[in-house]
């Protein structure tokens, strides 16, 4: 029997771990992959506090080992399914059980991938999925945006502030009237609306790439990065008989992490919640990680 399971080794789990080993609470962190989440895949971040900059796998790093020094125990292993009875949470893994008195589901969400010629090779090295996060690094030069809905037209607005062009392209436009009238009222914005890409290139980094229509027209454009907004994918389909998911499948929890299950908490990019950035993961891995903490102390006290 362990005290607290954590689902998730991204910014939000191993904070959580680390704010629960300091109040004396028994920890599992139960991963799938890699620890850091989205962390390492991402190549430069400026934007967490104390780092001035600071490369997404040294800080994923930094974070894994400061919980493991707190004492958090890791178990690389897929999580199958959670369920309650009588109180006890039994969480199941590729390979077993483990029962629990509470737990924290921070397993984080998946940017969808664009999936074109090079665009795995360059992840990382140009190819980006976070405007705010990696904008600043591309100051003064073109990009592109990929995507049509509402979160790639405002990157492209935000980027358009930062960068000498910003090129979007669109499959298929899904924005507001409004987004789009805006992005189209900046110069230095170009929309290729039925446009997909066919192939992003480079050497060492991007340099460009080649986006192309149904009627297979090309145009080839400079780009020092691309930036993807095709918008995320969540895994919470194994939880839903525990936590209440949304149409969209992320976690229903309140701004205190709680879910409607007592005992679960929700932390992260996993759940409901207007940003979904690094420092706002790792607070709600604290917030999450106190509150479990108190519960199980008082479950403690109550034997």
């Amino acid at each position: 029997m362990r005290e607290l399971v954590i689902i998730g080794a991204g910014p939000a789990g191993l904070t959580a771990a680390v704010y629960a080993r300091r109040a004396g609470i028994d920890v599992l962190v139960c991963e799938g992959g890699m620890y850091g989440g989205q962390l390492v895949n991402t190549e430069i971040i400026k934007n967490y506090p104390s780092y001035k900059s600071v490369e997404g796998w040294e800080l994923a790093r930094n974070m894994y080992l400061q919980a493991e020094e707190c004492g958090a125990e890791f178990l690389y292993e897929g999580v199958l399914d959670v369920y309650e009875k009588d109180g006890i949470f039994t969480v199941k893994t590729d390979g077993g059980e483990t029962e629990c008195l509470a737990v924290i589901i921070a397993n984080g969400s998946k940017r969808l991938k664009i999936g074109c010629k090079g665009s795995d090779r360059y992840e990382g090295l140009g190819v980006s999925f976070c405007a705010t996060c990696d904008g600043q690094l591309y100051k003064g030069q073109p990009v592109a945006v990929v995507g049509g809905g509402e979160n790639a037209f405002e990157d492209a607005l935000y980027l358009s502030a930062l960068c000498t062009k910003v090129h979007l392209c669109a499959k298929k436009i899904t924005a507001s009237e409004e987004t789009v009238n805006t992005a189209k009222e900046k110069d230095n914005i170009i929309i290729y609306e039925g446009y997909y890409p066919a192939e992003i290139y480079g050497e060492t980094r991007v340099t460009g790439l080649v986006i192309a229509d149904k009627e297979k027209n090309t145009a080839d454009i400079p780009a020092a990065a691309v930036f993807t907004a095709l918008g995320q994918t969540r895994d919470n389909a194994i939880f839903a008989k525990i936590v209440v998911v949304d149409d969209s499948g992320y976690i229903i929890a309140s701004e205190d992490c709680s879910t409607d299950t007592r005992g679960v908490w929700a932390a992260g990019d996993t759940r409901t919640k207007p940003l979904r950035q690094i420092v706002t993961a790792a607070s709600d891995g604290a917030v999450a990680a106190t509150a479990a903490s108190a519960y199980i102390i008082k479950k403690r006290k109550s034997k």
